[in-house]
């Protein structure tokens, strides 16, 4: 890797780690919902403005679209942005911004257990499922379902944080599938999925005034806006780098960082404790997720044939 991609790939994993500390500090004075709308709406204006100082046409664009595309743009915005975003805030809500980080890093493993079921691929070896599986295992003992039983547990938001790592896998192949092939850049695809969320969060505050809240130029406010223009437009133009500069074994491999990233940021300015189970969880999940890019690496070149 250049030094240009080593100084990208540690921005990024800071830029990315991070957001489940400002998550974390801003749910405490905005319900999910104020927090991820102005999240959303930040990012889609920032993004838009980029892709049109680039000259992106996404008018154009748009208007150029198949009805499959469509659907695709729709379903990818739900899957990348809408949906993960609100369910990520909903969960820190409830659980640490460390664990938040440690379960989002399990993306790869549900974008491979879930591309067969929407690409021919060849048949993944022996090799890929040993990963998932080790990495797996390692959420579960993260996860320690055991502490809630007998009792009310956390475990619920535990899962909704686990689902929105799994629609990310989901739009990755959404993307792959039916968008990547259309020729538009990533920058447009962006720019549309986001101005799709934004109009959807906007739709739905307007029916629902009360899913707002009272909104003042507080730290939770503050915050979300940094969250939309750093931790995800910014944040989204260093990864279309770091993925032209890096094969993308290695440019997936900033999960580790992420992980590393929020545990430690949380572990530091939160006081949230770290346990013995979850550093052996996550250093399993780790080995999984370590499995799976040595399986990159050696199919990186291999079709895919919708």
């Amino acid at each position: 890797m250049s030094r240009r991609g080593y100084i990208i790939f540690v921005f990024l994993g800071i830029i990315w780690g991070s957001s489940f500390l400002f998550i974390k500090l801003a749910v405490g004075q905005l319900t999910p919902f104020s927090l991820v709308f102005i999240r959303i709406v930040v990012a889609a204006i920032s993004m838009q403005l980029f892709a049109a100082v680039r000259g992106g046409g996404l008018w154009r664009v748009a208007r150029a679209l198949s009805k499959v595309e469509m659907v695709a743009i729709i379903g990818g915005a739900l899957c990348t942005y809408a949906l993960p975003y609100f369910m990520i805030t909903y969960g820190e809500s409830r659980i640490s911004a460390s664990l938040a980080g440690m379960l989002n890093s399990t993306t790869p493993l549900f974008t491979v257990l879930l591309t067969p079921l929407f690409i021919r691929s060849r048949s993944n070896g022996s090799r890929t499922y040993i990963g998932v599986l080790v990495g797996l295992v390692g959420v579960v003992v993260v996860l320690e379902p055991w502490r809630s039983l007998g009792g009310v547990g956390e475990l619920g938001y535990d899962l909704v944080v686990l689902f929105a790592s799994a629609l990310y896998g989901l739009g990755i192949i959404v993307q792959k599938k039916f968008l990547l092939p259309s020729g538009m850049t990533s920058v447009q695809i962006a720019a549309l999925q986001l101005g799709v969320s934004s109009i959807i969060y906007l739709a739905v505050a307007t029916f629902d005034r009360s899913s707002l809240s009272v909104l003042h130029l507080d730290r939770g406010v503050l915050l979300s806006i940094v969250l939309g223009v750093v931790n995800t437009a910014v944040a989204g133009l260093l990864s279309l780098s770091l993925t032209r500069l890096v094969t993308p074994a290695l440019s997936s491999s900033v999960t580790y960082l992420i992980a590393v990233v929020a545990v430690a940021s949380g572990a530091v300015f939160l006081a949230e404790p770290v346990t013995i189970t979850f550093i052996v969880g996550s250093l399993v999940t780790f080995l999984g997720l370590y499995i799976l890019n040595l399986v990159g690496k050696t199919t990186a070149n291999s079709n895919l044939t919708g």
